[in-house]
């Protein structure tokens, strides 16, 4: 995809919320889910669990945009939208946590970030 189509996924934001610790030798499942795809930004969640217990550890977040070779913002290619649709969350999972104040009151940088080169994404026509 890079080198084929100069589409770069970029990380632009990144959130993780820890529920209950791992220990070191602990076995863990994580999984990953496509939660938006849209023209230029594509969105991830994530659930790290205890894989014998099956017990809930954390919960994330990824926000992506797609970017060429320059760092500037772009269409993702049509023939690889097939490989990013939008699953639903879990039913347990479907609370909002995306608020970009955190618990002591301050902004998320990453979220302000993650916003401002969302409306640039937006605001470009290419």
């Amino acid at each position: 995809m890079e080198i084929d189509d100069d589409s770069f996924i970029i990380v632009a934001e990144a959130r993780c919320r820890y529920k209950k610790p791992a220990r070191f030798d602990d076995v863990l499942l994580i999984r990953t889910r496509v939660t938006q795809s849209q023209r230029r930004t594509l969105r991830f969640g994530y659930e790290i669990l205890h894989q014998d217990s099956g017990e809930l550890l954390a919960t994330g977040e990824t926000m992506h945009v797609i970017c060429d070779h320059r760092g500037r913002p772009k269409s993702l290619p049509e023939k690889y939208r097939a490989y990013f649709p939008a699953t639903p969350a879990p039913r347990d999972e479907q609370h909002d946590e995306s608020s970009p104040v955190s618990e002591d009151g301050g902004m998320n940088v990453a979220t302000t970030v993650a916003r401002n080169i969302a409306e640039d994404v937006a605001e470009d026509p290419a």
